[in-house]
Formats: structure tokens, C-alpha cells, sequence
């Protein structure tokens, strides 16, 4: 929920979506509107794929982001009201709330079949990023989410699709958060071609109520949350990956690819978890 390129989207000119109305109702800017942050700088580390951080001095910029980047924000303050009730000031200000500003793609390629899915390069890319919020929120030792209809607005992703990609994320992270909540406002981003029924409907229809418990099976190839497991011992011992936001271009064919038994291609490409019910007799093409 972020402009790759623009800190707040388009918040000085007036646009309206949901980046935009959080920067006018907190001070959320000052974190990443640099030009606006004079009065007391906050600190900004850049943190590598290695997990080192450095700090960013100077004329460096964290702008535009990473394809697979994200913003983590601590200590906002919410103080204004929603847009429909003028921004007028809270009674009571929100404090110490936490933000992860990544960006969905932008137009992305759909299937050239249905027009509701989108295309196999960028379905992976999409479940990549949505992986990277639930990663990121863990790491820094969240217990619950608030998520929005990543993309479906003035991006427009479709909606129902993009919903089925968190679902998939959420059942990789099930036992790691204790609520997750979608916060989905339909406004003049949607009724379009692409969402003719809004995204809050296709989100709840997808997620409402929705629950999962960490799955027993564990199997090599599959992620339990962050960590992809590498291999299973004869004791049952399972050896984890260390846990990488980003360290390899996603292999377009994803799941389907035909050379997961070739080293070299495994070296340059990252794939899919392995689905838990690979190995069951639960059809896995309909778990989501």
C-alpha cells in the first residue's frame, strides 16, 4: 500500500487513496518525505538482504524502492479523523502505530484467459511482496496485521485474485499472528472493469472469518513462515533457511517449472513453497 516512486502517492496534489489519507492524518510523512523531515530527523538504516544495516547519511534516498523492498516505520502518531468527517482532530490520538510501506505493481500483465487472474510472472512477483509484509511484521515481533486490498484500487489488480495470495501467505504464517485484520474502504478507485463488485466484498468473501493451524506435516521445499525447510532428518529434526527478504529473481514458472532438478537453475531462480497437501489426498489446487 505505497508509490514505489513518491513518498504518500500523490498526498500534496490532492489524490485520495489510502496512502495518501494516512499521511494526511498522521505524521507518517515525516518518515517518508525526507524534504519535510527538518525539524527533528527521524533515524533511517537501510537494511541489506544479508541483514546488515548501515545508516543513510547524506544525499542517499529511499526512493525509488527496491521491486521487492519495503519501508518498516515505528512510533507514528494517528491524530485526524477520516476524510469524510473533515480531518478533524481525534479525541483520543493513536500512538506508537508501526507501518510497512511496499508497493503492488502497477498495471500488471493479466492472464490472457481470464481477466481476473493475473498473468503466471506476476501472480509469483505479487505473492513475493505479499510474503515480505508478513516476514517483515515478524521480525519485528508483531502479533497482528492490519493489510489493505494491496493493489486493487488505482493499480488495479483484481481483487478476488489478490486475495487468494494472502490467503496462501496467511496459511504459510498460521500460528505466527494472532489476528489479522483488512481494512477496505470502497471508494472512487473501484466499480471499475477490474473490481465491479468493490474489493471489500471479494476480500470478505475470500477471508471472512478465515483460520488456520500451523500444519503438521513438514515436508522439504515447504515454508513454515519465514523459514524454508531444506531437508528432514530420520529423527524428525527439520533444517530450516535462513530467512532472506529478497536474494533471488523469481522463476516465472513458478511451481510448474521443469527444472526444479537442475542445481544451477535453483542457484539463480527462487520458487514457490512446496504446497503442504502435496502429499495428501486434499486436492492442493483448490486450497488457495
Amino acid at each position: 500500500m505505497a508509490n514505489a516512486f513518491s513518498p504518500g502517492g500523490g498526498y500534496r496534489k490532492g489524490d485520495g487513496a489510502q496512502e495518501e489519507n494516512i499521511f494526511r492524518r498522521s505524521n507518517y510523512y515525516r518518515s517518508l518525505d525526507m524534504d519535510l523531515d527538518d525539524g527533528k530527523p527521524a533515524d533511517r538504516v537501510y537494511c541489506t538482504i544479508n541483514c546488515d544495516t548501515k545508516p543513510l547519511i547524506g544525499g542517499e534516498k529511499m526512493y525509488p524502492m527496491d521491486e521487492f523492498g519495503a519501508i518498516y516505520t515505528s512510533g507514528l502518531t494517528v491524530f485526524r479523523q477520516p476524510e469524510n468527517n473533515g480531518y478533524d482532530f481525534m479525541d483520543t490520538p493513536v500512538y506508537d502505530v508501526c507501518a510497512i510501506a511496499i508497493a503492488a505493481y502497477r498495471n500488471p500483465r493479466l492472464d490472457r484467459d481470464d481477466k481476473n487472474l493475473l498473468s503466471k510472472k506476476y501472480s509469483i512477483k505479487m505473492r513475493k511482496k505479499i510474503e515480505n509484509i508478513f516476514a517483515i511484521a515478524h521480525h519485528h515481533n508483531h502479533d497482528c496485521l492490519v493489510l489493505s486490498a494491496f493493489g486493487c484500487g488505482a493499480f488495479r489488480n483484481p481483487p478476488t485474485y489478490v486475495a487468494k495470495i494472502f490467503k496462501s501467505v496467511i496459511k504459510q504464517y498460521a500460528g505466527f499472528f494472532e489476528h489479522i485484520y483488512f481494512a477496505i474502504i470502497d471508494d472512487h478507485n473501484t466499480g471499475l472493469d477490474f473490481n465491479p463488485n468493490g474489493n471489500y466484498r471479494p476480500f470478505q468473501e475470500v477471508l471472512d472469518k478465515v483460520q488456520y493451524k500451523p500444519v503438521r506435516q513438514e515436508m522439504p521445499d515447504m515454508m513454515i513462515g519465514p523459514w524454508r525447510i531444506l531437508n528432514k532428518t530420520n529423527n524428525d529434526d527439520i533444517v530450516l533457511d535462513d530467512v532472506r527478504i529478497w536474494n533471488l529473481q523469481p522463476c516465472h514458472y513458478g511451481g510448474q517449472c521443469r527444472d526444479l532438478d537442475k542445481q544451477q537453475h535453483c542457484r539463480e531462480y527462487m520458487h514457490p513453497p512446496l504446497c503442504p497437501y502435496t502429499d495428501s489426498s486434499r486436492d492442493s489446487t483448490n486450497v488457495g
